[in-house]
């Protein structure tokens, strides 16, 4: 297993760990969920600039790097919900089309087939995780203050909880719009796993 590789399977080892000090939800874990975060979102970045500068690129590294950003985005998103701080409808959404992405994924990889992508997925993942980081200062301000600052006001524009409102909104939209891309720009994929699944639960005499 190469270096990239190596570096998702950490992020995703990572992931229980960041979920579990921002489920405590003291001042203490939530700094530590922070700096583990960053560093997870490091990894993503390093990994993938590696790969493409020394020529680790594998179909299963495609496939895992893409897969561990979802699992460490969706966990985090859907700890935020379980502590109030998004709305549930938000994290459906996002894990919605990640199942449906990953299971078009996984179905490419199986039959050898190419996956279209774009660069727009790189800016929702960014998108995703900039959410998730602004959540995560927003959590540990409450803490460090001790208070709730959900209605303060930053430079006299926006409250904190607006601006998260506001964040989480954009985040679901351009999460189902990025899935949509997907699934129209791999169609044929799509159609191919509609016909098979027509050939196995609806019988040939009908």
């Amino acid at each position: 297993m190469g270096l990239p590789n190596q570096l998702t399977v950490l992020r995703m080892i990572l992931t229980p760990f960041i979920v579990a000090f921002i489920f405590i939800n003291s001042s203490f874990t939530l700094q530590i969920a922070l700096g583990l975060f960053l560093a997870a979102a490091i990894t993503d970045w390093y990994d993938g600039r590696y790969a493409r500068k020394y020529g680790y690129i594998s179909k299963w590294g495609k496939f895992l790097d893409p897969l561990a950003d979802k699992i460490l985005v969706s966990s985090s998103l859907a700890t935020f919900y379980v502590l109030s701080y998004i709305k549930l409808w938000v994290v459906m959404v996002i894990v919605i089309r990640d199942f449906i992405i990953t299971g078009l994924r996984l179905f490419a990889l199986h039959n050898n087939k190419s996956i279209n992508t774009n660069n727009i997925a790189k800016v929702k993942t960014f998108i995703q995780m900039s959410l998730v980081f602004i959540i995560l200062i927003y959590m540990n301000l409450e803490r460090s203050i001790n208070s709730n600052i959900s209605k303060y006001t930053i430079a006299n524009i926006i409250t904190f909880e607006d601006l998260i409102n506001k964040a989480a909104l954009f985040v679901a939209f351009l999460t189902a719009f990025t899935g949509a891309f997907y699934i129209v720009e791999n169609r044929s994929h799509v159609k191919d796993i509609i016909w098979r699944f027509y050939r196995v639960f609806v019988p040939s005499d009908l």
